[in-house]
């Protein structure tokens, strides 16, 4: 099982989606669990952005195409 969380101000960590929460919700309460951390680098918001732009005129740009 693959949990994502973010770290809280009361240094606990909370699940990042309802996915995340549901399986949190499955572990009975004061059951130990053995965690891997590994951070993820911030995203880019240059690359979302160019992301965004592209996947939206995406069907402008397929639809104006001519099929010979």
């Amino acid at each position: 099982m693959e949990i994502m969380g973010v770290k809280a101000v009361d240094n606990s960590l909370c699940p990042v989606t309802t996915i995340d929460a549901d399986a949190v919700n499955k572990l009975k309460i004061g059951q130990a669990v053995k965690l891997k951390v590994t951070t993820q680098k911030p995203r880019s918001l240059q690359h979302h952005r160019l992301f965004s732009a592209g996947y939206c005129l995406l069907p402008l740009i397929t639809g104006s195409q001519q099929v010979a």
